[in-house]
C-alpha cells in the first residue's frame, strides 16, 4: 500500500479520536490577551522581584497589626488604672424627704498641669525648653522633630505638628526619668552594639544578639512609613539619613534605637514614602509591661513638666496645660436709688395712691 495513502488514514483515524474525546458544546479555548505594553521610561522589576516585595509587604503589615493588637490589650490596663477611683455619685431625691440629697466624696484621677518656670529655674537650665521629671528638654530637641514633620503634608497644620514633636521628646525624658537605673544598662549595651557593628559585624547579625521589642524581625530588617509605630525620632532619623548609613544610637519612645538605612523607596506622593532600612532596639527596661507603663505616663498626666514661658506652654496639648483662670463674678452691691419725697412727681403720685384707697368699695354686681 502507498505510504501517502497510510499516512493520510492515519491523520483521519487521529482526528476521529480526538474529536470524540472533546464534548460537545464544548467552546475552544481562546488565546491568551496580549500582555499591555510595559512603560519603557519606568524601571521594572521582574517576577521574584515583585514577589519579595509582596513578600515584604505582608510581613510589614502582619507586624504592624501584631503590634496595634499589643497596644490595644495594654491599653486597657492603663484605663483600668486611670479611672478606678472614680465612681458615679449623682445627685438624687430622697424618697422619705423633698431635699435632694448630697453626692458622696468622689475620688478624681488628678491630671499634673505643667506650669512656667521661677526665674531661679531659668536661670538654672539657660538652655532648657522644659523641665519633665527634673530632665531638662532644649529646643535642639523639639527642633528636630518639627524639621523632620514640616517635609510632608499629613503631619497637619503647624500647631498639630508642634505638639506632636513637643510630646515626642516629652514622652522620651519621662521613661528616662522613670527608670534611671534600667536606662543606663539599657545605654551601655546600645553603645556595645553600636561598636560591634562599627568593628566589622553584620548589622543583622548585631541585631539578632541585641535587639528585642514587639514585631521585630531577628535580623532586625524593618520598613519605616510616616506614623509608624517605631516612633517619630526613628521616622525622622530614617528619612533625613542617606542610604547606606547607620544612624544613631538615638532616643526612641521604644527605647535606644541605632538604624541601619538600606533604600529610601519613592511613593506616589510624600506622605507614601519609605525606607527601607534594618533596626536594633533595646528597651529602655527589659519588661514590656514595664515599658509599656512607662510610655503610658505622659498620656494620662502623670509627669512633671515645667515651661520656660508662655510660647513654650502653648506648645503643650491642652490636658497638660493649667486651666485657664476665670474671674469671679463680683456680687451686684448696687443698691437702686431712693425716691426724694420732696420731689413734686412723688408727692402727686402719693396723693392720688391716697384718693384710690379712701374710695367705697362696691361688693356685687347690682346697680346702687
Amino acid at each position: 500500500m502507498d505510504l501517502r495513502l497510510l499516512a493520510a488514514i492515519a491523520l483521519t483515524s487521529l482526528s476521529g479520536i480526538l474529536s470524540a474525546q472533546v464534548p460537545a458544546g464544548t467552546t475552544p479555548a481562546q488565546p491568551a490577551p496580549a500582555a499591555k505594553p510595559q512603560d519603557p521610561d519606568r524601571p521594572q522589576k521582574s517576577t521574584a522581584e515583585q514577589v519579595q516585595d509582596l513578600t515584604r509587604d505582608k510581613e510589614r503589615i502582619e507586624k504592624e497589626i501584631q503590634f496595634v493588637k499589643d497596644r490595644a490589650a495594654k491599653s486597657r490596663d492603663v484605663l483600668r488604672e486611670k479611672f478606678a477611683g472614680r465612681a458615679l455619685a449623682p445627685r438624687s431625691t430622697d424618697a422619705g424627704t423633698s431635699a435632694i440629697a448630697a453626692p458622696a466624696p468622689v475620688a478624681q484621677a488628678t491630671i499634673k498641669r505643667a506650669r512656667i518656670m521661677t526665674d531661679a529655674e531659668a536661670k538654672q537650665q539657660a538652655e532648657a525648653m522644659y523641665i519633665v521629671d527634673g530632665r531638662p528638654v532644649s529646643r535642639a530637641q523639639v527642633d528636630a522633630m518639627l524639621t523632620y514633620l514640616k517635609t510632608f503634608p499629613a503631619s497637619g497644620d503647624d500647631q498639630s505638628r508642634a505638639q506632636r514633636a513637643t510630646m515626642e521628646v516629652i514622652r522620651i525624658e519621662s521613661m528616662l526619668a522613670a527608670v534611671p537605673d534600667q536606662a543606663s544598662q539599657a545605654k551601655k549595651l546600645i553603645e556595645e552594639a553600636s561598636a560591634k557593628v562599627a568593628g566589622g559585624m553584620a548589622f543583622g547579625e548585631a541585631a539578632k544578639v541585641y535587639s528585642s521589642g514587639p514585631g521585630l524581625l531577628q535580623d532586625g530588617k524593618v520598613t519605616i512609613t510616616h506614623f509608624s509605630p517605631l516612633g517619630l525620632a526613628v521616622e525622622a532619623a530614617a528619612f533625613q539619613g542617606k542610604d547606606g548609613s547607620v544612624v544613631g544610637p538615638l532616643l526612641s519612645a521604644n527605647g535606644f534605637v541605632l538604624v541601619q538605612i538600606e533604600k529610601h523607596v519613592k511613593g506616589d506622593t510624600a506622605d507614601a514614602d519609605q525606607v527601607e532600612a534594618r533596626l536594633i532596639q533595646v528597651p529602655f527596661h527589659p519588661d514590656p509591661k514595664e515599658m509599656e507603663q512607662i510610655r503610658q505616663r505622659a498620656s494620662v498626666g502623670k509627669i512633671d513638666v515645667v515651661a520656660r514661658d508662655q510660647a513654650a506652654m502653648e506648645m503643650l496639648p491642652m490636658y497638660l496645660r493649667p486651666p485657664a483662670s476665670i474671674a469671679p463674678q463680683q456680687p451686684a452691691n448696687k443698691q437702686l436709688p431712693k425716691a426724694d419725697l420732696s420731689d413734686e412727681d412723688v408727692k402727686k403720685a402719693k396723693l392720688e395712691a391716697e384718693k384710690q384707697f379712701e374710695q367705697p368699695v362696691k361688693i356685687g354686681g347690682g346697680g346702687n
